[in-house]
């Protein structure tokens, strides 16, 4: 496709984006640790070797396609490649709603134990006892009064506690190797501004 558009144009913008990279790199990159935790079990290992330079030959396929992209240019234009972000190792995560029911900001329903009798997406969640929960990745919301359904949270008091989740939450370590889970967490007012921003994490 790219280069089918490449051959009919003749002025303006072009932008292509190949999205297998980062879908590659969530997949395989475990294969290049050979410690990985979901490199354990039977005949894991053998694929360990096997699948250790699928990014790195990927990368070289997509030099090519730049390279014919390339061939497209003249001393007139300006080609730019980008990335939409780095990529790095995952071997744990920290799920932000145990840790809010640990330390207090979320509560279960009576007789509702934590885990897979509570059920999936916060229906076993007592609001009339929750401050805080959270969605998606990495954003905690807190129980406004008046803006949730049975929210508790008086918005005056709103800036304090997230305030102090995000005191309490940075710096937590994982248990099982002692590395930091969490390097910082930031508030509200120090990320987001504009007519949105009460809408925000």
């Amino acid at each position: 496709m790219m280069l089918f558009e490449l051959e009919r144009m003749k002025e303006g913008f072009f932008f292509c984006l190949f999205d297998t990279p980062d879908r590659l790199q969530h997949m395989f990159w475990r294969f290049r640790e050979p410690g990985h935790p979901a490199n354990r079990g039977e005949g894991r290992s053998m694929d360990a070797g096997r699948y250790a330079r699928v990014i790195e030959d990927h990368y070289r396929a997509c030099d090519a396609v730049v390279g014919r992209a390339m061939e497209a240019a003249d001393d007139r234009t300006l080609f730019m490649v980008l990335s939409d972000h780095g990529f790095t190792s995952f071997q744990r995560g920290v799920h932000l709603n145990h840790w809010l029911r640990s330390n207090g900001y979320l509560a279960l329903k009576s007789g509702v134990a934590p885990g897979a009798e509570a059920g999936e997406y916060l229906r076993s969640v007592d609001w009339g006892r929750t401050r805080a929960y959270a969605l998606g990745l990495g954003s905690i919301y807190l129980n406004i009064a008046g803006r949730e359904a049975e929210g508790i949270v008086a918005e005056r008091d709103a800036p304090n506690l997230a305030a102090s989740i995000a005191g309490e939450i940075a710096g937590i370590r994982d248990s099982m190797n002692g590395a930091v889970a969490v390097r910082g967490a930031a508030t509200r007012r120090d990320l987001y501004s504009g007519p949105y921003s009460a809408e925000s994490p």
